[in-house]
């Protein structure tokens, strides 16, 4: 049993636009998740000065080192995490092969992307711990 490929109409301008924003759409993203990461990174800095200023206040001294350890290693990961996706990954393909090298952007973009989710949620998760342990 052959297959028959069978004739269809050239693709409009707008197909041609719409591939080429496919395209264009795998290489830019990872500049996207790896600027979103450095974000992440520096908004982590701010909300944990802001933690610990916020827990001595409360207090009005040195607040237990036990109010610190949960966010702290929440973010602490958060920024492990970021730091991994802004590190650039190794992208192993044949040469002169399209198809390997779209391949290894993909894979890199879903692995940068799955450790800037789990950068977001570690992240978040510090938020909350830090809001309980401030409001308790």
């Amino acid at each position: 049993m052959s297959q028959q490929i069978l004739p269809t109409r050239p693709p409009s301008e707008e197909d041609e636009f719409f591939l080429r924003q496919g395209y264009e759409n795998v290489v830019t993203s990872l500049g996207h998740i790896e600027e979103m990461a450095r974000h992440l990174i520096s908004a982590v800095g701010v909300v944990a000065g802001l933690f610990l200023a916020a827990a001595q206040l409360k207090t009005n001294q040195p607040a237990p080192l036990a109010t610190f350890i949960g966010p702290i290693v929440f973010w602490a990961a958060s920024m492990l995490l970021a730091t991994l996706v802004v590190f650039p990954m190794r992208y192993t393909h044949h040469n002169n092969a399209p198809a390997a090298i779209r391949d290894a952007l993909k894979h890199s973009r879903m692995l940068k992307w799955w450790l800037l989710l789990g950068a977001t949620v570690t992240f978040i998760g510090g938020l909350f711990w830090a809001v309980l342990s401030l409001f308790s």
